[in-house]
């Protein structure tokens, strides 16, 4: 069967500089549906886009440790620079 794909968009007016703020609850759909599951990363002042798959993002999510509990974690657009490509949109 075919899956659908799930998308959180995130998106700065300040650029590369920006940090894109992910909840546990955004982050656990994510594993969930791993390849059905991209982050679009928007830089609005310069119209481009990045998307951001499952396994792009999972190097740089918080570990739970501990009692800790990770509630949302943040991650800088510019973790993901090679991606941005311009949009027409």
């Amino acid at each position: 069967f075919e899956q659908k794909l799930h998308i959180e968009v995130k998106s700065t007016i300040h650029g590369l500089n920006s940090f894109a703020h992910i909840s546990s609850g955004q982050w656990k759909r994510a594993e969930e549906y791993k390849s059905a599951y991209n982050f679009y990363f928007w830089l609005i002042e310069t119209r481009e886009l990045a998307i951001v798959t499952y396994d792009d993002m999972k190097p740089h999510v918080s570990l739970d440790q501990g009692k800790g509990k990770t509630l949302e974690f943040k991650v800088p657009f510019r973790a993901f620079a090679d991606k941005f490509k311009k949009s027409n949109l």
